[in-house]
């Protein structure tokens, strides 16, 4: 179970990432409404 949470925790750790650097970035801005 340890693994599933770390599996878990590691995803949410890179979606905040990619929200960020979508955010950070205009040309994303559109792109991230579509989704």
């Amino acid at each position: 179970m340890m693994v599933y949470v770390l599996l878990i925790d590691n995803y949410s750790h890179y979606i905040a990432v990619i929200w960020r650097t979508a955010m950070l970035i205009p040309n994303h801005s559109e792109n991230s409404g579509a989704v």
